[in-house]
């Protein structure tokens, strides 16, 4: 096989696909023992008598069902990356935050664009899902954001599509039935009023 540096490279997809997951994991696991302490599922763990590397290999199983692709768990690390260094700006502790933290932090970042908030708002609750950190995610403050941001996304979405073929024949087929319901509809009352006046005028000449 080919090498980099006196390393063989891996030809097997889903074996660098499964190293790719243990990296994003690891960075996952350390990312919890930072601030997962004041986390439900990091204190039950500890207070089980747990090995750190029991508590890795627990965690781990959840974090595979909860995040089964290299990807997604590398967009949350990314976003709580994000989420502690705008704590440590702010002065706030990230493991602890009030639900106007969290709103403050999603609205701030929403600046980026329309889809940030809405991605940070998932990888958040996902955090404190896995840790069972008491963050109020749920609250209206936090909620509404996300909301906004998803609504903005679809929007945005909406505007930047192109415009194909098949929405030109969808127009040209409507405009169509339109004409042709409007030439099989019977005369209006008035029409009908109008053509027998008109009829009668005639005769009468």
């Amino acid at each position: 096989p080919k090498t980099t540096r006196g390393q063989p490279l891996d030809e097997d997809p889903k074996r660098e696909q499964e190293a790719a997951y243990d990296r994003a994991k690891q960075v996952t696991l350390a990312i919890l023992d930072q601030i997962g302490h004041s986390g439900q599922r990091v204190q039950q763990l500890k207070e089980a008598g747990l090995t750190k590397r029991e508590m890795d290999k627990l965690l781990d199983g959840l974090i595979r069902r909860k995040a089964s692709v290299p990807e997604t768990l590398q967009a949350h690390n990314r976003a709580i990356k994000k989420w502690i260094g705008w704590c440590a700006g702010k002065g706030y502790n990230p493991a602890k935050p009030t639900a106007i933290q969290l709103a403050l932090f999603l609205q701030e970042l929403s600046e980026g664009g329309p889809s940030v908030a809405k991605t940070l708002g998932a990888s958040i609750t996902w955090f404190a899902e896995i840790g069972k950190m008491p963050w109020e995610t749920g609250d209206e403050l936090v909620q509404g954001q996300i909301r906004a941001s998803a609504i903005a996304t679809a929007r945005a979405r909406e505007q930047a599509r192109p415009w194909s073929m098949q929405d030109a024949e969808n127009l040209l087929d409507a405009f169509d039935t339109a004409s042709e319901e409007e030439a099989e509809a019977p005369p209006s009352a008035s029409a009908s009023g109008t053509a027998a006046a008109a009829i009668q005028d005639s005769t009468c000449l």
